[in-house]
């Protein structure tokens, strides 16, 4: 998670999504992780991001809390 945030700082959005994408093959359904997918496929403008984002509010539905730029919920 933490390198895909830095390579999405760095400008290198699809080099974060393989990293996110890497995560969640291991850890299905980590939110960190779908979530910066979410902004890694935004930040690349693919079509993609949409239901990557319904994937990930799905996941996250009912949760009091909203992540930050850097992956860590914000209440």
């Amino acid at each position: 998670e933490r390198l895909g945030i830095a390579l999405l700082t760095a400008g290198k959005p699809a080099a974060a999504e393989r990293v996110f994408r890497a995560d969640l093959a291991k850890n299905v359904g980590n939110p960190r992780s779908m979530y910066g997918l979410v902004m890694s496929l935004e930040a690349q403008r693919k079509g993609e991001a949409v239901a990557a984002r319904q994937a990930f509010e799905a996941a996250s539905g009912g949760a009091d809390v909203v992540f930050g730029a850097d992956l860590y919920p914000r209440r």
